[in-house]
Formats: structure tokens, C-alpha cells, sequence
């Protein structure tokens, strides 16, 4: 008997061939206690206006007009494949 209306979900696929395993916590602590990463990062805070000028209050809930960016290069970081 032959199926002509299966649909994708059900026929057989072939493995990934990049689907590696992902490392275990504990092994990339290890490696990250003798090769520690060393990188250079870059944070730029800019501060627009609003509506809400309470500076250091604590009744303040509206922090829009904040926008803070971190900048790095990942290859930097020197994580292994």
C-alpha cells in the first residue's frame, strides 16, 4: 500500500549534519578558569527628553528616555567552536 498524501511533517529526515552537541556548563567553566576571555567593550548611555523629569525620585516609573548600547566583538571573547 503507498501513502500519496503524507505530509512533511511525517516523512522520515535526515539528521543535521551541524546539529552538535552544546557543552555542558561545568566544562565551559572549567575552560574559562585557565583561558579566561579578554575583550574590550564599549557602553554609550544617552539620555533624551520626556515627560517625566523626576531625576532620582522614587516615585519615578518612566525611564524611556534612557537608551544604553554595549558594544564588543564576539570574536574577541575566544570561546571555542
Amino acid at each position: 500500500m503507498k501513502y500519496t498524501m503524507v505530509p512533511d511533517w511525517l516523512k522520515n529526515q535526515k539528521p543535521d549534519p551541524f546539529d552538535y552537541p552544546l557543552r555542558s556548563k561545568q566544562e565551559v567553566m572549567e575552560e574559562q578558569k585557565y583561558f579566561v576571555p579578554d575583550f574590550e567593550w564599549r557602553l554609550n548611555f544617552n539620555k533624551f527628553p520626556s515627560d517625566d523629569q523626576r531625576e532620582n525620585q522614587p516615585t519615578r516609573v518612566d525611564f524611556r528616555d534612557t537608551c544604553a548600547k554595549v558594544y564588543f566583538d564576539f570574536r574577541d571573547l575566544g570561546l571555542s567552536p
